[in-house]
């Protein structure tokens, strides 16, 4: 004796109580998704949809087919769809058509001829853009209320998950088409045995021509190549000429095994939704506890003290890590700009590179020529190192005042985020006009460069030109000393004598090339020493500057820093009065987040009781399949 209405009976009033418990959890929402989801699995059990997936493997098979189940009538209905859409829904119904979209939009016609115009010109329904299509169209046969399910092909099935979870939540009874000779391919096999192992019932469906000259049906088909489910029902010959008597789980919806295989779909689906039942019961569980945890983090005053010591000691921090930024930054920046490489550096060599034999003074000696650098130079180059000072303080004085606002910007977003006020932090400026006074004051230039050059008149010229004369009597000595005697020759005392005036002549030509030469080598020793002892006094007077600038920032840092801690013990005692407040409000929160959480701890057990009994149901719906499929 069949225990489906028994089952069923079950299944019925478990549905029902399961809906009940839904529009509990889900009461005060605006939708309510698990309550409608148990009231859709009572009207499917109502109207008995039975559905099945039509797996065709190729085209032949898939009119063969169609033509079988919908009867001779439509032996030219043909449909062409994008492979976009990958899957069709056919429902067989009473009478009529009617077209719906995955948006919802539907159209029904009174004629299969208005319908085939609308789907061919495409007018009213962009195919290409939905996402599945559903067709109803009129009983001609014995075939009522029945889903099928038509994927594009396996391809499409292996590349989209989500058709695959849609034909896998549907339905459990895969019928596959396909001529007996068929081989498949590793990929169809795949897939197959992928939709086999959530599958009940498998029935292979084998078009064939009976006037065919060999007509053979293989003792190994695709058939028996595949992973067989629970109810295996025998390959169904699909005849060419005459039409195949169709079984009587697809004629009757009284059927023993159509009513299990429709009972089990819907277990299944009445399981996964309890265990969701369940989910959103722990769900909420957790919230309330968690709920519960910050309301108890709430009742203690004594943490709002701690946190905000904990945040004055942070702020303190960032005001000090700030302020010794800024001033790091500062003097990285005036030590780069201070070096050979930098701007001002290189400014000062191309200044240095400047002085000349004429910037040099000259003072007449006695024997000697006194070097020195001239008043005018040193007075040149003193504005230049007071302009150095100037431009550097001005830089550094805009950069001071650009990170003192990023750093007052911060601290007060900071501080804000934290107590939801702004302190007031005054930003003074810095006083550039008395800093660059002071320190242009403080250029002493000391130069200790004294040069020397010589002093040659008329009486050391007659002894240079002497000394070329002389040099001709020891050359004549030489020679006298080897035999060869010139001393007698009139001729010797002419080439003295011009020899001497040539001398004395070219002292002034030779001479004046010498102290050329050695005044570049002055000019080139006076550039080093004014250009070393002007990086020396611009090295003291920056370090004399970020001096200043630290003090500075100092009194700055003192001054923000008492604005915070008062800022900060007026907020204080605010939130030490409003905490106090906020605990006995909390307390009162955590009694009703208590009597809340023992309502929903109540609700476990009824839970508990539906997935005991949906499994029982899923478990009695599978025995009863064992028990048709043995008779």
């Amino acid at each position: 004796m069949s225990r489906t209405p028994q089952i069923e009976s079950l299944f019925r009033q478990t549905v029902s109580d399961a809906r009940s418990l839904a529009a509990t959890l889900e009461q005060g929402q605006a939708q309510m998704p698990l309550m409608d989801h148990f009231g859709t699995l009572i009207e499917s059990l109502e109207r008995r949809p039975f559905s099945v997936t039509l797996l065709c493997l190729d085209k032949s098979s898939r009119e063969t087919v169609l033509k079988w189940l919908y009867g001779q009538q439509f032996a030219v209905f043909s449909m062409q769809l994008s492979g976009q859409i990958g899957l069709i829904e056919v429902q067989l119904k009473d009478k009529g058509y009617a077209f719906e979209n995955s948006s919802g939009r539907r159209q029904e016609f009174d004629s299969w001829d208005d319908l085939v115009n609308v789907i061919s010109g495409h007018s009213a329904i962009d195919l290409t853009q939905a996402q599945d299509l559903k067709l109803a169209t009129e009983r001609v046969n014995a075939v009522k209320n029945v889903n099928l399910l038509l994927p594009d092909s396996t391809n499409f099935i292996q590349e989209s998950p989500a058709l695959l979870t849609r034909i896998l939540r549907e339905t459990n009874v895969l019928m596959v088409a396909g001529h007996p000779h068929y081989a498949l391919s590793q990929t169809e096999r795949t897939t197959i045995n992928d939709l086999m192992v959530e599958m009940e019932g498998f029935w292979p469906l084998l078009p064939v021509d009976e006037l065919a000259e060999e007509v053979s049906i293989p003792e190994n088909g695709w058939w028996q190549q595949v992973v067989h489910p629970q109810i295996n029902l025998p390959p169904k010959l699909i005849t060419t000429h005459v039409e195949a008597q169709l079984p009587e789980f697809l004629t009757n919806p009284d059927n023993g095994l159509r009513q299990a295989l429709q009972l089990l779909l819907l277990g299944r689906k009445a399981e996964t939704a309890v265990e969701a039942v369940n989910d959103r019961l722990a769900q909420e569980l957790r919230q309330l506890e968690s709920r519960k945890k910050r309301e108890a983090r709430k009742t203690h005053a004594g943490n709002l003290d701690n946190a905000n010591m904990g945040f004055a000691s942070q702020l303190r921090n960032q005001l000090g890590d700030g302020v010794s930024d800024i001033n790091k930054q500062l003097q990285e920046s005036a030590r780069r700009n201070d070096t050979a490489t930098g701007n001002t550096g290189q400014q000062l060599k191309q200044f240095v590179d400047s002085l000349r034999i004429d910037d040099l003074a000259m003072e007449s000696g006695y024997k000697s020529i006194k070097l020195s650098l001239s008043s005018r130079y040193q007075q040149a180059l003193t504005g230049f190192l007071r302009d150095a000072l100037k431009s550097g303080v001005r830089r550094d004085a805009e950069a001071l005042d650009d990170s003192l606002e990023a750093l007052k910007r911060s601290i007060g977003y900071e501080f804000k985020s934290h107590t939801g006020m702004e302190p007031v932090l005054q930003l003074d400026q810095l006083d550039k006009e008395r800093l660059i006074n002071d320190l242009a004051g403080a250029v002493n230039l000391e130069l200790r460069y004294q040069g020397e050059m010589p002093k040659r008149g008329f009486f050391q010229r007659l002894g240079e030109a002497r000394r070329a004369a002389f040099v001709i009597l020891m050359s004549v000595s030489l020679l006298a000393m080897f035999g060869i005697n010139l001393r007698d020759n009139p001729l010797l005392g002419i080439v003295i004598f011009f020899v001497f005036i040539g001398a004395f002549i070219y002292s002034y030509y030779g001479w004046k090339r010498e102290d050329e030469e050695r005044l570049e080598k002055e000019v080139t020793r006076v550039r080093e020493e004014v250009q070393n002892s002007s990086r020396r006094i611009l090295a003291d007077l920056t370090r004399e500057k970020q001096s200043r600038i630290g003090d500075f920032l100092e009194r700055i840092k003192k001054q923000w820093q008492t604005v915070l801690d008062r800022t900060l013990a007026d907020w204080q005692q605010r939130e030490r009065q409003n905490s106090e407040k906020q605990s006995q409000q909390a307390r009162q929160r955590l009694a009703n987040i208590d009597t809340q959480i023992s309502q929903w701890q109540r609700q476990q057990v009824p839970v508990q009781k539906l997935q005991t009994t949906v499994s029982r149901i899923v478990a009695d719906c599978r025995a009863e399949l064992e028990s048709l499929a043995e008779n």
